[in-house]
């Protein structure tokens, strides 16, 4: 039979009792052993305390501060339990207003008690979520606050597609509503990153990027969405209104006629041809009239509509430069003029053209014809004019228009024409003529490089790696401006969009981790700057002949200085540390690149002390590189 110290056959009370008279015994520790198996209540932690000081004073200091750590875990776990059990009550007030208000038809108190709900840590957030959503097919638009709370909650639980339909609601419910607001934009931009192999998220995502006023965040998700059978018509429809957006006529109506178009779609079409005769693309707003006619042939002024247009196509067909339309086909219809080839590549031939609509010149690439099926090749065309089109900088070439068709032929990238020299031309007559390396040539190396750099700064910001910086690559417009331009290997934190077997880069320019096959980031590019830079001041990069790709990551060049004594040792410093193998030891960052080149320049034209002199210069502050999720493509053919 068990004795009367055994804690599992003793009453509170008799508990509190029993270890009274041990501490009166004088058996403090064998009190607090009996006292820790009973709930912890102000009369037991009485009890602990006098235990703890009576072996405090017996000098058993362990033992006294074993009990006090107990009582304030236990005091902790205790509060814990009053707060969990406090919050749990007013879950379950929230939720019984709620369901009180929605009984009663008071929908929009409803919601807001649904929401409080489910902020405060509702256990049944499906059975929340389905009221809500009855809310709303009941007729009741939820207030913008709580569906900004809704998208808000649902995201940080990585439901990015209940996310974006919460504000889809708000933005359909409230059109005008800031985009700018600060919470609606930390989402969106939450979203736009989002990965997702859910044909629904992408759709629900592409609609809200449309109407959030972001078409290239929109034409990525709906392309997306477009690919999976049962997302492809409405994707469709919705990636044509994108695209009409983003300027892309010809693909917007392949994405229209991809789809199953029908009456209820007339007004959409009707809103897609008039945007597109606005933009000028009046033979894409002849297709889209055209499937007007078939689906309704009296349908609004669409008869009159396509008279006019097709009179004007006729015309502007007869007026059309023959090169152009060899070239690109019906695209070239009143917009672009043949002037003469201006390069080659490849991924494709480049032109110069001039835009008759805006009454400038420009730079078109057109994609090779038997790469026009080439779904990787296509990939990479895409990338570049998108990609590229997001970046609006001084220093690189801006992208007019674009195309993109598996037809031979139609796909093109219009760009900026710059009329000066490549810096290999620079470069090219410099040495040739035998000019010297002097200060004023220096100078405007680091200027041309510091402006390569601030572009680089942008590219890297939005997850873009170059990796072919080369002097080919950078031009010099007509006010001397540096002009960054060629993104078509570009690596994206999306992931590598080279193609087996296709060039992806140009060896003399490639860093030891390029070469390799291993990932890229910012600091590739940071290694050319550097064979640029070294290659601008010395007449040859430093791997020119043998087998390049085991230099690039094993043999250490020769110092600039001993090829071009002109150079200053600081500058020498900041191109080698361009060029270290360990991607860790160079400049972290095109920006840190920039400021030193530029403070080099003002140093070269007096206007500061030297800086950096030494070879024991601090190096900026390490650099977080992009997750790479592939190695480099075959490196069996590279472009020279």
């Amino acid at each position: 039979m068990p004795t009367a110290s055994t804690p599992s056959t003793l009453s509170m009370g008799s508990a509190h009792s029993t270890a009274r008279r041990l501490l009166d015994e004088g058996r403090a520790w064998e009190a607090f052993e009996l006292l820790r198996a009973e709930p912890l209540d102000p009369l037991g932690k009485n009890l602990l305390n006098d235990a703890s000081a009576r072996l405090e004073q017996a000098g058993r200091y362990d033992e006294a501060l074993a009990i006090l750590k107990f009582i304030n875990e236990r005091d902790f776990l205790l509060q814990e339990d009053a707060e969990l059990r406090r919050r749990a009550m007013e879950v379950d007030t929230a939720l019984a207003l709620a369901d009180l208000q929605f009984k009663n038809g008071r929908y929009a108190e409803a919601a807001g008690r649904y929401v409080e709900a489910l902020r405060k840590g509702a256990p049944d957030v499906e059975a929340v979520y389905e009221r809500l959503r009855s809310i709303q097919s009941a007729g009741q638009r939820l207030d913008p606050d709580r569906l900004l709370d809704l998208a808000e909650f649902f995201y940080a639980r990585g439901q990015a597609r209940r996310a974006a339909r919460w504000l889809n609601d708000l933005l359909d419910g409230a059109p005008d509503f800031d985009t700018a607001d600060l919470r609606l934009a930390a989402l969106l931009e939450g979203l736009a990153h989002a990965q997702s192999a859910d044909p629904e998220e992408h759709l629900e995502a592409g609609v809200l990027f449309l109407r959030a006023g972001r078409p290239q965040d929109a034409i990525a998700r709906l392309e997306e969405a477009a690919s999976a059978p049962e997302t492809a018509e409405e994707a469709n429809r919705r990636l044509a209104q994108a695209l009409v957006r983003a300027g892309r006529h010809g693909p917007a109506v392949e994405a229209l006629l991809a789809a199953t178009l029908g009456p209820n779609d007339l007004a959409m079409l009707y809103e897609v041809q008039g945007a597109m005769v606005e933009a000028g693309a009046k033979r894409e707003a002849l297709q889209v009239l055209n499937a007007i006619r078939t689906i309704e042939p009296h349908y609004r002024d669409v008869e009159q509509r396509f008279a006019e247009l097709d009179e004007a196509a006729a015309v502007a067909s007869r007026d059309a430069d023959p090169k152009m339309r060899e070239l690109i086909g019906d695209q070239a219809i009143g917009r672009w003029r043949y002037t003469r080839q201006i390069g080659s590549g490849g991924m494709g031939v480049v032109h110069e053209v001039f835009d008759i609509k805006n009454n400038r010149p420009a730079a078109m690439k057109i994609l090779r014809e038997n790469l026009a099926r080439n779904v990787k090749a296509l990939t990479r065309f895409i990338r570049e004019a998108q990609y590229v089109d997001q970046l609006n900088h001084a220093n690189i070439v801006r992208i007019y228009d674009f195309n993109i068709s598996k037809t031979p032929g139609q796909s093109f990238i219009a760009m900026e024409y710059i009329s000066g020299p490549s810096l290999r031309k620079v470069l090219e007559e410099r040495f040739q003529r035998g000019l010297a390396i002097d200060d004023d040539y220096l100078a405007l190396v680091l200027r041309y490089c510091a402006q390569t750099c601030d572009a680089l700064s942008a590219v890297h910001k939005v997850g873009i790696v170059h990796r072919d910086i080369k002097p080919d690559n950078i031009l010099v417009d007509s006010m001397g401006m540096a002009k960054l331009t060629d993104f078509g290997i570009l690596h994206t934190d999306e992931g590598d969009v080279t193609p087996a077997n296709a060039p992806i880069g140009t060896p003399r320019y490639m860093a030891p981790e390029q070469v390799q096959g291993h990932p890229v980031d910012a600091r590739t590019d940071i290694y050319a700057v550097g064979i640029l830079m070294y290659e601008m001041a010395t007449g040859a990069p430093p791997f020119l002949s043998g087998d390049v790709a085991y230099q690039q990551v094993h043999i250490q060049p020769t110092p600039p200085t001993a090829l071009s004594p002109q150079i200053r040792s600081s500058f020498e410093h900041a191109i080698l540390t361009c060029l270290e193998k360990d991607p860790d030891k160079r400049f972290q960052s095109a920006e840190a690149l920039m400021t030193r080149l530029r403070r080099e320049r003002a140093v070269l034209e007096g206007a500061a002390t030297p800086p950096f002199e030494s070879k024991g210069e601090s190096q900026p502050t390490a650099f977080s590189p992009p997750s790479d999720s592939g190695k480099e493509a075959d490196m069996d053919e590279f472009d020279e």
